[in-house]
Parts: C-alpha cells; sequence; structure tokens
C-alpha cells in the first residue's frame, strides 16, 4: 500500500467514525423506551416494541462498527495494516477504500461464510 493510499483511508476512517458516532447520537436520541401503558392497543404496543428491538440491534451494530473503526484508525500506521490476518496476503485497497476496519481478504472471509 502506497503512502498515499495510506492517507486517504486514514481520512476515510476519520470521517467514517464521525459518521458512526453521529449515527449512534441519533438512535440514542429518538430511541425511548415507550410504557405500555400508554399504547391503548396490543397492535401498537406489538409493533412498538419490534420498532425498539430492531433500533437496539442497529445500535448494537454501530456500536461494534465504531469499535472496529477505531482500531483500524490505531493501526493504520502498522506495517501489518492491510493484510489479511488469515493469510497473510495484502487485502486489495478497494476492498479497505469500502470496509475500512477489514481485517481479512475477500477470499478468506468468503471461506469463513
Amino acid at each position: 500500500m502506497t503512502k498515499k493510499q495510506r492517507s486517504e483511508l486514514k481520512l476515510k476512517i476519520i470521517a467514517e467514525i464521525e459518521s458512526v458516532r453521529n449515527d449512534i447520537q441519533h438512535l440514542k436520541e429518538e430511541n425511548n423506551p415507550i410504557s405500555l401503558m400508554s399504547v391503548s392497543e396490543k397492535m401498537d404496543a406489538l409493533e412498538s416494541l419490534a420498532d425498539q428491538n430492531i433500533q437496539k440491534r442497529l445500535l448494537l451494530d454501530l456500536e461494534a462498527r465504531l469499535k472496529k473503526l477505531e482500531y483500524a484508525l490505531t493501526r493504520i500506521d502498522s506495517p501489518d495494516f492491510g493484510i489479511c490476518q488469515i493469510c497473510d496476503e495484502p487485502i486489495p485497497y478497494k476492498r479497505l477504500f469500502a470496509l475500512p476496519e477489514a481485517t481479512i481478504c475477500v477470499d478468506c472471509a468468503n471461506e469463513r461464510s
């Protein structure tokens, strides 16, 4: 990976971290639990609970991604950044640009799933 590519990835990671933090904050502000006592019908209550569960799951996913991005940022200047943790081959730049927190290459990711 070139210095320019590494620099571009660093900026991308910083921007992604900011974006994910904003998304998390927005979700937390909207995800105020409702009281089932305030919902007049069972269907409304079930829909509200389902929406809350979806928001909680999304929040967990965003928080996990934030941790991965922050970890990637701490490693961006490391010589092993961008090297697949499974096969020790370089992760293509296009994959890293699309998913800067990636720690494995596409081939290894496909084999795992």
